[in-house]
């Protein structure tokens, strides 16, 4: 049984083929590639060997090699091997299918490895027999390398009953050069979107594999209901939330001026400051481009600062306030500077 929460993006009982067993899985693919690479001119021993296509998808010839019992293919559980070459004769493409009781033992019925060039990978394909999806929940595995031929990222494909159980369509996992999980990406499912209002989540890791920040994508639907079409998360090296931020919508720019919102949280996780980032027509009108306000740790106000566009300081001279708060909430004190930090001796307009 497995277990999904929108939110947080992790998946309980989520079984994945053994990395040792994919890890020998692309030593076989990369071994016969070689061995398929000389095989446009020598035969191998013990396989039947033929040209099925003399100009495929890369402009080269595409051959098949059907494994025979006894022969070195047929003994590691290969059914066939289908490789594809360009115009200069270079191995392109090679799709592996195993035979049935390997396909069985393995969970694995075909895999298919991309090249960009020879011994250098682009993408590797896993394709899983039905058993094997219908256990683990995932149909295929994409896994994609970078130009050091380093894995760069690996995506499970959900099955369909699977998605459907759980909302998860697909989870992308990204990876720095030394195999570290850097960033991982959840793609959720129409119908699970449309019940919690996330399309996409998006968690980035730092040093340890810590989580450093959750994003929300949030539907359009949802965008308009609230006008926030992003939500971040950020964490420090504890894992305590410290910030939130908010993307807010194209309506909602439109409509209050505001596109960004951003909260800074106290160990509790009481908001100590709250930042509002202003655009477009209403820093003309009002002349703001920035408010900030911060809070004790009981959530009262103890100072605002609002800061101005550059058109409203040629006018008055002001490019900040400052506004001191009484425990009432009460305003105890402004102050007006310009861009040097001097003092302004204006009326306030705040």
């Amino acid at each position: 049984m497995s277990e999904f929460h929108p939110f947080t993006g992790l998946i309980i009982g989520y079984n994945f083929m053994p990395l040792s067993q994919l890890h020998l899985m692309r030593i076989m693919i990369v071994s016969l590639a070689a061995a398929l690479f000389f095989a446009a001119a020598v035969p191998v021993s013990g396989g039947k060997l033929e040209v099925i296509e003399e100009n495929n998808e890369f402009g080269g010839l595409t051959r098949e090699m059907i494994s025979n019992l006894g022969d070195p293919f047929h003994k590691q559980g290969i059914d066939r091997v289908t490789t594809y070459f360009d115009h200069d004769g270079l191995v392109r493409k090679v799709e592996v299918v195993n035979q049935p009781g390997q396909a069985t033992h393995s969970g694995l019925d075909k895999t298919v490895t991309y090249f960009d060039g020879p011994d250098k990978k682009k993408r590797e394909e896993y394709i899983y027999t039905s058993e094997q999806a219908l256990k683990t929940g995932i149909q295929l595995t994409v896994i994609s390398f970078n130009d050091r031929n380093k894995k760069e990222s690996e995506a499970r494909i959900s099955t369909d009953s699977f998605a459907a159980k759980t909302g998860v369509a697909k989870i992308i996992t990204g990876y720095d050069d030394n195999g570290a999980k850097i960033r991982e990406e959840s793609l959720y499912t129409e119908s699970c979107a449309v019940k919690t209002g996330v399309e996409k989540m998006i968690v980035t890791f730092g040093a340890g594999g810590l989580k450093e920040r959750e994003e929300f994508f949030f539907t359009d639907r949802q965008a308009a209901q609230t006008g926030v079409s992003k939500q971040d998360l950020l964490y420090n090296p504890q894992g305590r939330k410290v910030r939130q931020e908010f993307t807010h919508s194209a309506r909602y720019v439109g409509k209050m001026g505001i596109y960004k919102s951003v909260y800074f949280l106290y160990e509790t996780e009481v908001i100590a400051r709250g930042e509002v980032h202003y655009i477009g027509s209403i820093c003309d009108k009002t002349g703001i481009v920035k408010r900030i306000a911060f809070y004790d740790q009981d959530g009262r106000i103890e100072r605002g600062e609002g800061y101005y566009t550059d058109k409203y300081y040629a006018e008055t001279g002001i490019y900040k306030r400052i506004l001191f708060f009484s425990p009432q909430g009460k305003i105890a004190r402004a102050l007006r500077y310009d861009k040097n930090g001097e003092s302004v001796s204006v009326k306030s307009l705040w």
